[in-house]
């Protein structure tokens, strides 16, 4: 009996040990080698538009400027549109009358591929308030780039962000 008893202690202990090792091998793996992307600071972006139903926008580019800020997978900020341009045709936006923007989005963690970053956009407009969703990843380069679609005349195409030089 008293034998038996110390090889049920000793795989217990064994047992304990392996799984607090396992954990271990978990927590450094979540944290340092799949972390989440840090994605807080001042990004610029181009929305690159590939289609519409209003002719007028197709291969036009907008170009925002935002600051977002990470909690977790979660992101929130808000921007303004600094330029919009179509050939050799450019608006620049004056500080004061620039469109004002509200960004809501999540980190979606894969560990086998990139991860997904979703983005919401409200903008007030011009002549009207829109709304766009973009689906990204962030590339080698440190840009995140995909696809946006805006209820802007149903435009959709492409977005590519960088961001700032003085941020980390």
């Amino acid at each position: 009996m008293c034998e038996w008893l110390q090889n049920c202690i000793s795989e217990v202990v064994i047992a304990i040990i392996s799984a607090i090792v396992i954990a271990i091998i978990f927590f450094v793996l979540k944290e340092f080698v799949f972390k989440i992307p840090k994605l807080s600071g001042t990004w610029k972006f181009t929305c690159n538009v590939s289609k519409s139903s209003y002719n007028p926008y197709l291969e036009m580019k907008y170009l925002y400027l935002v600051t977002l800020i990470q909690d977790g997978n979660n992101l929130s900020g808000s921007g303004e549109k600094i330029k919009e341009s179509k050939g050799t045709e450019i608006t620049k936006y004056e500080p004061k009358k620039r469109p004002r923007i509200q960004i809501q989005g999540h980190i979606l963690k894969r560990y086998l591929r990139h991860d997904i970053i979703n983005i919401h956009i409200a903008e007030q407009g011009r002549q009207r308030d829109t709304t766009m969703i973009q689906e990204l990843i962030l590339n080698r380069h440190k840009e995140l780039v995909g696809t946006f679609f805006s209820t802007a005349a149903n435009t959709s195409g492409y977005a590519n962000w960088e961001k700032n030089n003085n941020d980390n």
